[in-house]
């Protein structure tokens, strides 16, 4: 996938809501950038390069029938993202990077990352009990700074979640694109 549409579609998005996508200050209304005719015209170049980001997904094996783009940060916005001290679960920092994603694109699942983890050895699935499955960090993802702890939840009832130290989400966060694309991404 070509980075440079995201970046182009990205700016069509600040643009469109009135963003300078440099700074990130919002336009006045009474400037050129801030009227109403520049912020449609924005919006349509936006749908154009949307057309184009689906085209090169469907030529590349994606899925035709998504209306949705790609979940993508660019490497600007992901230097802006808040990386937790305190150890979290991956749910938690997924929803944290959902945060960063523009209009129109789809959510990155916790399912997408920790598949992606196991693929590379940082997890492995363990039977847990009656035929339930968890997550387990293995030597390599100890090493990363996932951990595993048991936890209880409001009905006495204990369970097991792994949680990812800044050392982790930061990994995470660099290896993005190959958790959403694959390892074959241009």
């Amino acid at each position: 996938m070509d980075k440079k549409l995201y970046e182009l579609r990205r700016f069509a998005d600040l643009l469109e809501q009135g963003i300078d996508p440099i700074t990130h200050i919002k336009f006045k209304e009474e400037t050129i950038l801030g009227n109403d005719v520049i912020r449609n015209y924005n919006h349509e170049i936006k749908g154009i390069l949307d057309s184009l980001i689906k085209l090169e997904e469907a030529r590349n094996g994606g899925n035709k029938r998504n209306n949705k783009l790609p979940f993508y940060l660019s490497d600007e916005v992901k230097t802006k993202i808040v990386i937790s001290d305190i150890p979290i679960s991956i749910s938690t920092f997924c929803y944290s990077l959902n945060g960063y994603i523009y209009s129109g694109m789809k959510k990155l699942r916790a399912s997408q990352i920790t598949k992606w983890l196991m693929e590379e050895g940082y997890l492995l699935c363990e039977n847990w009990r009656d035929d339930k499955y968890i997550k387990k960090p293995t030597p390599k993802g100890n090493e990363l700074g996932i951990s595993s702890e048991i936890k209880e939840n409001k009905y006495g009832e204990k369970y097991e979640v792994n949680l990812y130290n800044c050392s982790a989400q930061k990994f995470i966060v660099e290896h993005l694109e190959e958790i959403v694309f694959g390892k074959n991404i241009g």
